[in-house]
């Protein structure tokens, strides 16, 4: 999440059930678990913070799709009712939504 948030930096995590009515929103940063794929091979579960980019209903233009002359040529997501879509402010080694999906907004 650099440059917003940096080594040792602390967050307060309110529980999504105390702002039940302006969470989540776009621009948000939210912390959420999501499953991260060890280098043996194995996965476990891990917290990941982010900025909310999308949320249920939202269509979202994501620019992942590099061509081979170094193009890049957007992917146009729909976010499911319920869910939001997720990206880290430090885009080029961020792994977020692009890679984990359109993560529910109960997590």
């Amino acid at each position: 999440m650099a440059p917003t948030l940096l080594v040792d930096d602390r967050l307060l995590v309110i529980r999504s059930a105390v702002l039940t009515r302006c969470f989540p929103a776009r621009g948000q940063i939210v912390v959420f678990t999501a499953d991260a794929k060890n280098p043996e091979g194995g996965s476990s579960r891990r917290r990941m913070v982010k900025r909310v980019a999308a949320t249920g209903g939202d269509s979202i233009l994501v620019g992942d799709n590099f061509l081979a002359d170094g193009v890049c040529e957007p992917k146009r997501v729909d976010v499911p009712a319920g869910g939001v879509y997720v990206l880290g402010d430090n885009r080029r080694v961020s792994r977020d939504s692009r890679e984990y999906g359109c993560i529910p907004s109960r997590q």
